[in-house]
Formats: structure tokens, C-alpha cells, sequence
């Protein structure tokens, strides 16, 4: 088994945008967001992961990003779904338009989320699936990019979640835990963290 840890390397490296219509976004607020905003505004959030050192063709067995609440929220019903971007090594969006506009993989459904508290850590279903089609790209090498997008997919208004980004001061940006099979047969465990990313994060993982 061997284990590897990638940071996000900047700001820019998760954010949240407007998923069906508009041009709210953001690369430098300090959580994103899942769900409906009160005023109405249907969010998604994207995520890369810098140097996914997984061979081309390896099998995926568990795909899974955990984060950390920036805020409580207790909003029902929160609805999303979770994919990847179906490309080789991504860049990352730069507005709302450009979000919407990438190709996408099929989805995992992450549905009735519960009420989440500030500084409590929460995990994703297993979007191996997802990830799969990406890793399975004729185009794809080790140590490429990979990004993932959690966009609303139902929720009510106001139903929304906030995890902590890589512009937090004090609590964790998303991590992403995958577990693979090399073509070679050699099962690993890989966890990419964007462990904390500026000088003022100073404390461990989940401190709330």
C-alpha cells in the first residue's frame, strides 16, 4: 500500500459558481457551497487535484472527498450530484459560463443531506464510477490533474452546505481518498489533501 498527499497549489484550485443560469462565482471565498442559497441561487463547486500519480487504465475501486463545515446549516432538502470533468488534464473555470460549459461524466448521486455543524468533518458517496471514465482516457497520465464538479440537483431553497475551502483560515479544504487497482495488479491507497495552503493555517484537520 502506499500513500500520497497533493495540495492544492492555489486559490484558484476549488471554488463555487451560478449552475444553471447567471454569473455568480468565486475562486477566493473561504467555504463553497452545495445546495440553493435563500435568495435562490443553484450553486455547483469545483474542485482539482494537482499530480494524480494513478497509471492510465488502473481500476478504481473508491473515490471518495471529505470535507470539513466552514458554518452550521440545518436547510432540508439538499440535493446534489457529484462528477468529474471528462478531460485529460483540466484547467480550472474562470467564470460561471465556463463552469457550466465542461464536458462532464456520469454522476453519483449524494441525496438528503443532513444538517452539518461548523468545524465537523463529512464524506462524499463513492464516485468511483465517475472518476473511472477519466482515469480509463487514452489521454490520461500519471500525474495529470483531475477535477471534480458537485452541482445541485433538487434541493430547496435555502437548503445548502458550506465546506471549508482552500482560502480558510483555520479548517481543512476538501480531501480526496482514492483507493486503485494498477494495471500491474498492485492495490493502493492514495489520499490527496490540500493540506492547509497559506500561512495562517495553523491547525490539524476538522479543528472547529
Amino acid at each position: 500500500m502506499a500513500t500520497l498527499n497533493v495540495s492544492v497549489t492555489a486559490s484558484t484550485d476549488d471554488g463555487y459558481y451560478a449552475s444553471v443560469s447567471g454569473t455568480t462565482f468565486s475562486a477566493t471565498a473561504t467555504f463553497l457551497n452545495l445546495g440553493v442559497a435563500g435568495g435562490g441561487v443553484i450553486y455547483g463547486t469545483w474542485m482539482r487535484f494537482l499530480n494524480v500519480t494513478i497509471p492510465q487504465g488502473s481500476t478504481i475501486s473508491s473515490a471518495v472527498i471529505t470535507f470539513v463545515s466552514s458554518i452550521g446549516a440545518t436547510g432540508t432538502v439538499c440535493n446534489v450530484k457529484i462528477n468529474c470533468e471528462d478531460a485529460d488534464n483540466p484547467v480550472v473555470p474562470t467564470t460561471a459560463a465556463d463552469a457550466r460549459s465542461r464536458a462532464r461524466t456520469s454522476n453519483t448521486l449524494w441525496s438528503s443531506i443532513g444538517s452539518w455543524t461548523t468545524g465537523t468533518s463529512y464524506a462524499t458517496p463513492n464516485f468511483s464510477a465517475s472518476l473511472q471514465t477519466v482515469i480509463n482516457r487514452v489521454g490520461f497520465a500519471s500525474g495529470n490533474a483531475i477535477q471534480v464538479f458537485i452541482e445541485d440537483n433538487g434541493s430547496t431553497t435555502g437548503a445548502i452546505r458550506q465546506p471549508a475551502s482552500w482560502d480558510h483560515t483555520t479548517r481543512a479544504e476538501p480531501a480526496l481518498d482514492i483507493t486503485y487497482t494498477d494495471p500491474a495488479g498492485q492495490p493502493t491507497v492514495v489520499r490527496f489533501q490540500s493540506v492547509f495552503g497559506n500561512p495562517f493555517n495553523q491547525f490539524p484537520f476538522g479543528y472547529s
